[in-house]
C-alpha cells in the first residue's frame, strides 16, 4: 500500500506540473498575439494610404469647367460662322460692284460715239432710235435691284424675266451668272450648275466663263463627281486667269 501512495502522489504532481506549463504556454500566446486594433510597440508601424481629399475629385466642379468649355467653344464656332457668312456677302458685294462698273463701261462704249481725229464727232445716240434700250434698262434695274436694294429674289425675278425675253441679249452671258451666283446663295446648286453650264458651253469666250466653270467645277464635286470636276479644273488650270490659279490651288489640295 505504501508503494501504491507514492505512485499516486507522483502522478498528481506529474498532473499538476503538465497543468502549470499548459497554463503558462496559453498566458505567451496570449500576450504574444497583439489585440485587434490595438498595435503593438514593438511592431514597426504599417502605412496606410491616405484617404483621398474630398477636392481631389469633385463631380459638379468638373460638370461647371466642362459646361464653361463648351460654352466658350460654341461661342468661337458662332463667330467663326459669322465671320464665314460676312466673307461671303463680301464676295459677292465685290462681283456685283465690278460687273455694275463693266456693264456701265459697256454701256458707255454702246452709247458713246466713236472720236477720231480724221473724222467729226458724231451725235450722241438718241435713245428713241435705240434698239436695245428696254434690254439694257431691264439688266440695269436687276442689277441695281441687287447692288442698291440687296433684293434677291426681286433681281431672280428680273433676270429671269431678262432670259425668257431676250435669250440671245447682249447681256445673256452676264444674266446667267448672276442668276448662278443668287442660286448658290440660297442653296440652290442643281439651277445654280444650269446657269453655269450654260454659259461655259455657250459662252466661252465670255469673261465670266473662267469662273463659271471654276464654280461649275466646284458644284461637281461638292456632288461627289469628282472626275468630272478634276477635268473643269485641269482644263481652267491651263489658262492665265484668276480662276485657273484657284484652279490649280484646289487641285493640289484636293487631288
Amino acid at each position: 500500500m505504501k508503494v501504491s501512495s507514492n505512485a499516486a502522489a507522483l502522478m498528481v504532481a506529474v498532473f499538476l506540473l503538465l497543468a502549470n506549463q499548459l497554463t503558462f504556454a496559453q498566458a505567451n500566446v496570449r500576450q504574444s498575439a497583439p489585440a485587434n486594433n490595438v498595435p503593438d510597440a514593438n511592431q514597426a508601424p504599417v502605412l496606410l494610404p491616405a484617404a483621398p481629399s474630398e477636392r481631389a475629385f469633385d463631380p459638379s466642379s468638373q460638370m461647371q469647367l466642362l459646361q464653361d468649355e463648351i460654352m466658350s467653344l460654341r461661342g468661337l464656332v458662332e463667330e467663326q460662322a459669322f465671320e464665314i457668312k460676312r466673307l461671303k456677302q463680301q464676295r459677292l458685294d465685290d462681283y456685283l460692284d465690278f460687273d455694275k462698273r463693266i456693264t456701265e463701261i459697256e454701256t458707255r462704249k454702246i452709247e458713246e460715239p466713236a472720236v477720231t481725229t480724221t473724222a467729226p464727232v458724231l451725235p450722241q445716240v438718241n435713245p428713241l432710235n435705240d434698239t436695245n434700250a428696254e434690254e439694257r434698262q431691264l439688266y440695269n434695274d436687276a442689277i441695281d435691284q441687287l447692288i442698291d436694294k440687296q433684293d434677291y429674289a426681286g433681281a431672280k425675278q428680273k433676270f429671269e424675266l431678262y432670259s425668257n425675253t431676250y435669250p440671245d441679249g447682249i447681256y445673256a452671258a452676264n444674266v446667267q451668272y448672276w442668276l448662278g451666283q443668287i442660286f448658290l446663295t440660297e442653296g440652290n446648286t442643281e439651277s445654280a450648275e444650269k446657269a453655269f453650264l450654260q454659259i461655259v458651253e455657250l459662252y466661252p469666250e465670255h469673261q465670266k466663263a473662267p469662273d463659271a466653270q471654276f464654280k461649275l467645277a466646284k458644284i461637281y464635286f461638292d456632288n461627289n463627281e469628282k472626275d468630272n470636276a478634276k477635268v473643269l479644273f485641269e482644263m481652267l488650270a491651263a489658262g492665265d486667269t484668276e480662276s485657273a490659279r484657284f484652279a490649280k490651288a484646289f487641285l493640289e489640295e484636293n487631288y
